[in-house]
């Protein structure tokens, strides 16, 4: 195993690392040296979007950044620290605005009322309404703690699979099954042991594949340039991570 460069105090933000991959799929229980030194920063990410998929099939074994930026249009200094807590939530925002882009699409009405509908059937307060960003409309929806991210990950997928007319019916188990998976992924990485890193990384990287297989589909929100920061951290740099800590739900505070 590679030993990990040393980092200095004027590089803890931008570090220099050699980058190697954790196989997935090829080299089961191996890691693979990619041949060049990259030099990454929180805005070399955000300069890379829609670039973010990372080497086909492979994890990246490094660390990622100390902070990553909640999205591409917020200011770095609301950058949070890279846990399952915040992957859990920035993941399952992505993923939210997505399902009611597909669903509002499917039904012809932006605001997705009937996935709403569904979504507070798994138990939480949940409204969609019109706003904003920069001058440019965009939907809204009801910002949502990690205890209820838990609920809608753990109940939607099936929720969204047994549903009529909120989606496509070919495309509805597609769906709930991204919803299910991801919620699936982020309790494992929570609590697994350092030996399951090559198995999370299979996983992240399967999700990754179904994610990017919606957009082909025609689906607006799960093409390459809507991989934010932090789906890449749970595709690219968490299972490593994993190899490191064990399950890294140790690493957050969300049961402070």
């Amino acid at each position: 195993m590679h030993a990990q460069p040393q980092l200095k105090k004027k590089d803890c933000l931008k570090k220099k690392c050699e980058i190697h991959y954790l196989s997935a799929v090829n080299v089961p229980g191996a890691w693979l040296h990619w041949s060049t030194t990259q030099c990454r920063s929180r805005g070399s990410i955000a300069r890379e979007r829609g670039r973010l998929t990372g080497e086909p099939n492979f994890s990246v074994k490094a660390l990622p950044i100390p902070l990553i930026p909640v999205g591409w249009e917020t200011p770095l200094i609301t950058a949070v620290p890279p846990d399952t807590l915040h992957g859990r939530n920035r993941g399952g925002d992505k993923i939210m605005r997505g399902l009611i882009e597909a669903a509002g699409a499917h039904t012809g009405t932006p605001l997705a009322p009937r996935l709403a509908e569904l979504v507070r059937s798994t138990g939480v307060h949940f409204s969609i309404w019109p706003g904003t960003l920069h001058g440019q409309p965009q939907v809204n929806f009801t910002p949502l703690t990690g205890r209820y991210w838990r609920l809608i990950l753990k109940r939607l997928g099936p929720a969204i699979k047994a549903s009529d007319g909120v989606f496509h019916d070919a495309d509805k188990l597609y769906f709930g099954a991204l919803v299910e998976d991801f919620g699936y992924i982020m309790d494992f990485a929570g609590k697994c042991d350092k030996t399951d890193a090559e198995k999370l990384a299979s996983e992240t990287n399967k999700w990754m594949n179904d994610f990017l297989a919606l957009g082909r589909k025609g689906y607006k929100g799960f093409n390459a340039n809507d991989i934010t920061p932090y789906l890449h951290w749970i595709h690219v740099h968490m299972p490593y991570s994993v190899s490191l800590f064990g399950g890294l739900d140790n690493l957050n505070g969300e049961l402070l």
